[in-house]
């Protein structure tokens, strides 16, 4: 009898924002992450996203299968927080907000209704995130997927 195991890996793409040039970090096993240059970047960067997303490939996923990402947000006060969370709940993402571990910005998570996975789709995604932060004054951190092997 054959025994079935599922390995459990994350992909982790975050979009982070650092002083330093555009990096992508290869982490074992298989953590990818992606850094943004600059801190007033309003728009996705094209080259990081085709990046990352080719990475999910290499590392199994299939162009256009759908997945929900994980994403994040952070805003100075509680009121801005929640209205960056019920825009995410009209377009039907979990979302929910939560102090910093220093008490000094609400950090946003939440999980996207499926997405195809696919460079045009995730930057279209990553706009309206900017879009929703910049509405909100906020900053869109970035996003993750888990997926099983």
């Amino acid at each position: 009898m054959r025994n079935l195991i599922l390995i459990l890996t994350a992909v982790t793409i975050n979009f982070s924002c650092s002083k330093k040039n555009d990096t992508q970090i290869i982490n074992p096993p298989n953590i990818i992450t992606t850094a943004q240059a600059n801190s007033n970047l309003r728009k996705p960067d094209y080259k990081l996203i085709s990046n990352a997303i080719n990475n999910l490939y290499r590392n199994g996923i299939v162009e256009n299968s759908k997945h929900k990402l994980e994403y994040y947000f952070y805003c100075s006060s509680d009121s801005k927080a929640n209205k960056v969370v019920s825009n995410l709940k009209t377009m039907t993402y979990t979302s929910e907000y939560h102090r910093s571990i220093d008490n000094k910005e609400f950090v946003i998570t939440g999980l996207t209704s499926p997405l195809s996975i696919n460079e045009k789709q995730i930057y279209s995604w990553s706009e309206a995130m900017y879009k929703i932060a910049d509405n909100c004054e906020c900053e869109f951190d970035g996003w993750q997927m888990s997926f099983k092997e």
